[in-house]
């Protein structure tokens, strides 16, 4: 009996003996390369710098803009391009101010006509009104 015990003893004692150091070791190495990696990972997150994601669709690009009747209109452009062009928003009061009063006793509409980006986008109001530009979205 006793030299059975000593045997199992002998026989389990190297084998034990041999997954220790490879267990322990794996465990060092993965220890070591985590902390490696979020040590990095730290130190690139503080050199970074905080991207601000541009506005969608672009600024505001005037194409045309007509403010008057069916009958008679002027070519209402330069003015509203000095209200609105590059901004992401804009307001423009629709009236006479613009260019005059094209068609007298008539019921008048200032119509846009612009892009966002690559997105095409037209906005009106009747005189009076409001017309509004919208690039933020």
């Amino acid at each position: 009996m006793r030299i059975l015990a000593l045997s199992l003893a002998l026989v389990a004692s190297p084998l034990a003996l041999a997954q220790n150091p490879y267990d322990d070791g794996y465990k060092r190495g993965y220890k070591e390369g985590f902390s490696e990696g979020y040590r990095k990972g730290q130190e690139d997150a503080r050199g970074a710098a905080v991207a601000v994601p541009p506005p969608i669709g672009g600024p505001i690009n005037i194409q045309v803009a007509r403010y008057g009747s069916s009958n008679k209109i002027c070519d209402a452009t330069r003015h509203v391009r000095l209200k609105a062009q590059g901004k992401h928003s804009a307001s423009i009061d629709a009236s006479n101010s613009i260019c005059g009063d094209p068609d007298p006793g008539q019921r008048k509409e200032l119509e846009v006509s612009y892009t966002c980006g690559s997105v095409a986008k037209t906005a009106s109001a009747y005189e009076h009104r409001t017309v509004y530009l919208d690039c933020s979205s």
